[in-house]
C-alpha cells in the first residue's frame, strides 16, 4: 500500500479545508480562536513510529481513540503532547491556573478537540470514496509515547502501516504538538488510492 507524492498531496489539502472548519466550529463555541493546522501527511510501518514520533511527544503523552465501523473500520489514535496541552487548557478557562495533571473538566475539553479533528481526519477520506462515516465515543489515556506504541506492533499485517497525520494546535500564545494515526484496513485505503488516481485520470483528461 503506498501513496504517490501527489496523492498525499491531495489528502493533505482535503485535510486543510476539514480542520480549518473544525477550528472555526471549536472557536465559536470556546469564544477564543483556535486553529488546527496539518503539516504533514505520510505512511508510515508502526514498528518505525516511535523514531517518527519521539521527537514530537519526549515525556507524557494524551492518547485519544475513535474506533470506525462501517466500510471506513478500524481506529483513529489522537497524540497530543500533555504539558502544552495543559497550557491550551489553561487558556480556554481565562487563565486559571491548572495543576501538572488533566482534571475531568480539561479532559472533557480534550475530548471535544480531539473528536472534532478525528471526524475531520475520516470525513476527508470518506468523502473521497462517497462513504458514510460510524464512529464509536472517544476516550483518553494519559502515559508515554513509548507505552502507547508497544501494543501497536503486536498487529496483524492487515494494520502493518497507519497513515500519519502530523498537525499544530494554536490558540493565542500556545501551540500544541498532534499527530493522528489511522489505522484503518490496508483494502480500504487501496481504495483511496485507487479513486485518487481515478480524479487525476479525469482531471487530465485521460
Amino acid at each position: 500500500m503506498n501513496f504517490q507524492e501527489d496523492q498525499e498531496g491531495t489528502l493533505l489539502h482535503l485535510l486543510q479545508t476539514e480542520f480549518s472548519q473544525a477550528g472555526d466550529m471549536l472557536s465559536s463555541l470556546a469564544g477564543k480562536s483556535l486553529t488546527i493546522a496539518p503539516s504533514q501527511l505520510d505512511l508510515r510501518e508502526i514498528r518505525k513510529l516511535s523514531m517518527v514520533l519521539s521527537a514530537v511527544f519526549p515525556s507524557r503523552t494524551i492518547k485519544v481513540v475513535q474506533h470506525a465501523r462501517g466500510a471506513v473500520s478500524g481506529e483513529v489514535v489522537l497524540f497530543l503532547d500533555h504539558d502544552s496541552t495543559l497550557k491550551m487548557c489553561s487558556q480556554l478557562d481565562d487563565g486559571k491556573i491548572h495543576s501538572n495533571r488533566l482534571d475531568a473538566s480539561d479532559q472533557e475539553l480534550v475530548l471535544e478537540v480531539a473528536n472534532m479533528m478525528i471526524i475531520s481526519s475520516l470525513c476527508a477520506i470518506g468523502r473521497l470514496v462517497q462513504t458514510p462515516l460510524y464512529l464509536d465515543s472517544p476516550y483518553l489515556s494519559i502515559d508515554t509515547l513509548e507505552a502507547f506504541l508497544h501494543p501497536l506492533t503486536n498487529r496483524t499485517p492487515e494494520s502493518e502501516h497507519a497513515l500519519v497525520v502530523q498537525a499544530q494546535l494554536n490558540l493565542a500564545s500556545e501551540s500544541t504538538a498532534a499527530c493522528l494515526l489511522l489505522l484503518l484496513k490496508s483494502s480500504f485505503m487501496d481504495s483511496v488510492s485507487t479513486t485518487m488516481r481515478a480524479h487525476e485520470r479525469i482531471d487530465n483528461g485521460v
